[in-house]
């Protein structure tokens, strides 16, 4: 899990994923801002992923999903993403937000469930 990871010093994050078509990407980003575990959730598509799979190199085309959350919403996004989606290894990546605009922050933290 993401939360065996020391906890940044800003509480905000972004959480980086793919998913196979936009279909899938849009139910997932829906799913995980309606619950208002991201303030924000982009999409952009389609990506191309070259990668080694079962000793093989594979190439897909993909979509990335950006989701703009706090670092104590994490485990509920995970847990989320091990359930619905349809990879067997689903990425989830974490990359600290150190800083940005004061009213973006605001907003960001308005845009949460608690």
């Amino acid at each position: 899990p993401l939360l065996n990871q020391a906890p940044p010093q800003s509480p905000f994050v972004m959480l980086i994923s793919t998913a196979p078509d936009q279909k899938c990407a849009e139910t997932l980003a829906q799913h995980i801002t309606e619950s208002k575990w991201a303030a924000c959730t982009q999409i952009h598509g389609p990506i191309t992923s070259i990668y080694h799979w079962d000793n093989q190199i594979q190439k897909d085309s993909e979509w990335r999903l950006i989701i703009k959350t706090k670092y104590t919403h994490i485990a509920r996004i995970e847990t989320y993403l091990d359930q619905a989606h349809p990879y067997e290894t689903p990425q989830l990546i974490l990359v600290p937000i150190p800083s940005g605009s004061a009213d973006y922050l605001s907003w960001l933290t308005q845009s949460l469930a608690p």
